[in-house]
């Protein structure tokens, strides 16, 4: 999709520009970056498919569900977490900012 598209770009970018020494590894990202992460993620969840969900996140996440107790730190968990939560069909949406 084209959001993905700009995504990947703006990631390449960012990586070009590190091993050039142009940015630094704490360097903050735009709210448009911000913006096409979420709605990547939020099309996942559009998928109904927890293995798409779980594959937006980290190779080592950290989620800390709003549903469940249990932190979610690997690929295995947090499909599981997913596995549930899909099923009430949630989609996120930006309400300010």
């Amino acid at each position: 999709t084209e959001l993905g598209l700009f995504f990947m770009n703006t990631m390449k970018r960012r990586s070009e520009a590190k091993k050039a020494g142009n940015a630094k590894t704490g360097d903050a990202i735009t709210e448009k970056e911000v913006r096409a992460l979420f709605d990547l993620w939020n099309s996942a969840l559009a998928t109904g498919d927890s293995r798409i969900v779980a594959n937006r996140y980290a190779k080592n996440p950290v989620l800390l569900p709003t549903v469940s107790d249990e932190p979610r730190t690997d690929f295995d968990s947090v499909k599981d977490y997913f596995d549930s939560f899909l099923l009430k069909k949630p989609q996120g949406k930006i309400l300010d900012g």
